[in-house]
């Protein structure tokens, strides 16, 4: 579970971040999906400032945070899901070598 903090608001949306296929997504319900990035077009994965979510950076200078709860809904920290982003990155980019 994860919540998408939306950077054109204060509104905050819960739903599902998911790493599939090449792609990053945020998806609040099945088939409502907020957001896509495909990993080609990741730029920086890193803990946002207070270290309890992740902001996502890309080429084209677009931002997403997100916060990942544990099952109980409370934040935990980023770095587990930070790092399984940035080994998807590593792969991708030894498989376009």
């Amino acid at each position: 579970m994860a919540e998408w903090l939306r950077s054109d608001s204060n509104e905050r949306t819960m739903g599902v971040l998911t790493l599939r296929d090449g792609k990053l997504s945020f998806a609040q319900d099945v088939g409502d999906v907020g957001w896509v990035v495909e990993l080609a077009n990741v730029k920086r994965v890193a803990p946002s400032t207070d270290g309890r979510a992740l902001v996502i950076q890309t080429i084209g200078g677009e931002e997403y945070v997100a916060a990942v709860m544990d099952p109980s809904m409370a934040r935990i920290q980023p770095n587990k899901v930070i790092n399984v982003i940035e080994q998807a990155l590593k792969q991708l980019a030894q498989s376009s070598r």
